[in-house]
């Protein structure tokens, strides 16, 4: 449904009929809430064919005189389930259990992050990539360190002096002798913020029926550098040297083809570069539409993606799936820096670290360093796939 639209701005629905919305943006939530009220109708002994054709009439009725951010919120509460049933007792979780846990969450970030000071941080180019673009410091914000169960679990024994210091500052609710996370009226349950949640939704569906693809070899940082004088600006995304020169990056963007599938990184080519990219057609027409068609499980930034959208959803999942999602991340970055043109070794050394332990370029510019390049991408996959799985579990 996604690539049709992306490709054709309407949807074919499993009848047959055409769905088209001139609003952009509400098809999604419509065709999501067609889809529920028709599992309802089914449920309730109706035919679902005349039932999602009636409620697929009133969607679009509504849909032209709501906002989109209107129609997010009719398709979350229909997704919320059936009220009819009763939910699941929480799980709870005695004082002592998790004071423990809050503690060795709060050790293992930092020890993500090499112990390193905050200047350490900013200096490091691997590490500071996540304080830059996904605003995670574990040293500078409080909230980086606080430790969350999710949904679903009560902690007994929490007093107010925990919320901002210990737990997050909001979202709970007393629920006598314990404290246990609560949705309504916070933040995330806002329009604006639902439909960025749908589209995170969306890409993550898309995500596990693709297949991954393991023939990039990381050549975007290479194309961030290609032929950077010819309109006259010289564009270095780190402050580091290069390991090679000027002519061997240009010389091995044009004998390889560029692969890259991921929005955020092809928008960072250089002007010279941006043809040569395969899928050059779909990012001119498309933009950032793109990541419902291009987007693949394999790229290594997806992997870091998934690390800002568990991000997006703290602090209702566990904080122990936003710690697996982070490593994941620092090994996808660690690996597009290893095979970048720039040379790594004189960065800050983190000798037995867990993740960033290694910091060998891999040679992406020879057959052997492609070889290598693709078997490490295959294992962040294989790491990021159970991630990915858990994430839209929860954000479902």
């Amino acid at each position: 449904l996604h690539r049709q639209h992306a490709q054709h701005g309407s949807w074919r629905s499993p009848h047959g009929d055409l769905v088209s919305h001139a609003e952009e943006g509400a098809g999604a939530f419509v065709v999501a809430f067609v889809a529920a009220s028709s599992l309802a109708g089914d449920r309730a002994g109706r035919g679902p064919l005349s039932h999602a054709r009636r409620c697929r009439a009133q969607s679009c009725r509504r849909a032209s005189r709501k906002s989109t951010s209107q129609v997010a919120a009719a398709t979350a509460r229909a997704a919320c389930g059936d009220p009819g049933q009763p939910p699941e007792p929480p799980f709870e979780l005695r004082e002592e259990d998790w004071r423990r846990r809050v503690l060795e969450y709060r050790r293992e970030v930092r020890a993500l992050f090499g112990g390193l000071e905050p200047a350490g941080v900013r200096a490091h180019p691997i590490l500071n990539f996540f304080r830059v673009y996904y605003g995670f410091d574990p040293y500078t914000d409080g909230a980086a360190v606080r430790w969350s169960p999710g949904l679903g679990v009560r902690l007994l024994g929490a007093s107010a002096g925990d919320f901002g210091q210990q737990l997050p500052s909001r979202a709970w609710r007393a629920v006598s002798p314990a404290v246990e996370l609560h949705v309504a009226g916070h933040p995330l349950t806002k329009p604006s913020r639902l439909a960025a949640l749908f589209h995170t939704q969306g890409i993550l569906r898309e995500l596990r029926e693709r297949p991954p693809l393991f023939s990039c070899f990381g050549l975007h940082e290479w194309a961030m550098l290609y032929r950077p004088t010819l309109d006259g600006q010289q564009r270095l995304h780190q402050s580091l040297p290069l390991r090679v020169s000027q002519e061997e990056i240009d010389r091995v963007v044009e004998e390889a083809p560029l692969r890259c599938t991921h929005f955020d990184a092809v928008r960072f080519y250089t002007p010279a570069a941006e043809p040569l990219n395969v899928h050059r057609e779909a990012f001119r027409s498309l933009g950032r539409k793109s990541e419902a068609v291009l987007e693949q499980p394999g790229c290594l930034h997806v992997t870091m993606d998934l690390f800002r959208w568990a991000r997006e959803l703290w602090p209702f999942l566990p904080s122990d799936l936003l710690l697996k999602a982070l490593r994941s991340g620092l090994r996808a970055r660690a690996l597009d820096m290893r095979a970048a043109p720039y040379d790594l070794s004189g960065v800050c050394p983190l000798h037995g670290h867990q993740v960033l332990g290694d910091l060998r370029p891999v040679r992406v510019e020879t057959a052997q360093g492609r070889a290598e390049y693709a078997t490490l991408q295959e294992e962040v996959w294989r790491e990021a796939r159970v991630v990915a799985e858990e994430l839209s579990h929860h954000l479902e």
